[in-house]
């Protein structure tokens, strides 16, 4: 479980199944390749605190893949998820 391989077909697999559930049959494939690094990106945020994007989509296959790991009992650090809309430095 704590390998990247391990990580990322997991991540592909709750992708898959929101997609069957979905029924995302029209989806041009430009965001098909996007999705596939998308993927990529959620896997490696499964060794950290998550991922730096307010993509629900991302969002969504980064905390499942999360929560199925935690509950493996394999290493995950705390959930993080960024706020709606931007905030300013003062």
């Amino acid at each position: 479980m704590g390998l990247f391989a391990f990580r990322y077909s997991l991540c592909c697999l709750l992708y898959y199944m929101i997609w069957v559930r979905e029924g995302r049959t029209s989806r041009p494939s430009a965001r098909r390749v996007n999705d596939v690094v998308d993927m990529q990106v959620a896997a490696m945020a499964t060794f950290f605190n998550g991922v730096l994007s307010a993509d629900a989509g991302l969002q969504d296959i980064s905390f499942g893949a999360r929560s199925v790991l935690r509950g493996f009992g394999a290493f995950v650090g705390e959930d993080w998820r960024p706020q709606k809309g931007r905030q300013r430095l003062a």
